[in-house]
């Protein structure tokens, strides 16, 4: 035991830490990625790894990567860039880290006649014990897809099936 201050009053080191410890988890701030749908809606993104962080890019470079999401609240299915991604603090976890959220992709069709490219609409999955449980508002046929959801040979995308096998994805797309 020792003596704070002027005050005289004992603490035990071992409930000084453990206090501090709370109130630190208590104030902590986390860094999250989103991207914001047209509705207004946040799509939460997993954080990315120190390798997939844009460092000695051009703006040019990061606008030129692309990858279509669904928002998980209108169902709205559309390209985004690098340059969408936004970053806040918040006093919350990040969701993926938490393993609440896992993202994912499904290959749907395209317009283009006997097209081959690949495609992918990158979605949130509701954690890892359940890949493939869609934490959407709207079922799969109530999506829409914007004119900037694209193949990449430049078709646009087609939601013609109900059901598509899903991927968890483990790489950040953007």
């Amino acid at each position: 035991m020792r003596l704070c201050g002027k005050s005289r009053l004992r603490l035990n080191r071992s409930d000084s830490a453990s206090g501090n410890e709370r109130e630190r988890a208590m104030h902590a701030i986390h860094q999250q990625f989103f991207l914001k749908c047209e509705c207004g809606h946040a799509i939460p993104l997993p954080h990315p790894t120190l390798e997939e962080m844009p460092g000695d890019e051009t703006q040019r470079d990061r606008a030129a990567r692309t990858a279509v999401f669904a928002c998980t609240d209108c169902g709205l299915v559309s390209a985004y860039t690098s340059l969408n991604v936004h970053e806040t603090f918040l006093p919350t976890p990040d969701p993926h880290l938490a393993g609440r959220l896992t993202l994912g992709y499904i290959e749907p069709e395209c317009e283009g006649k006997h097209c081959e490219a690949p495609r992918r609409i990158y979605m949130l999955g509701s954690g890892p014990e359940t890949i493939g449980v869609l934490p959407m508002r709207k079922t799969l046929r109530g999506w829409r897809v914007s004119p900037s959801a694209k193949c990449e040979a430049g078709h646009t995308l087609a939601l013609r099936s109900a059901m598509y096998r899903w991927f968890e994805s483990d790489d950040f797309p953007l």
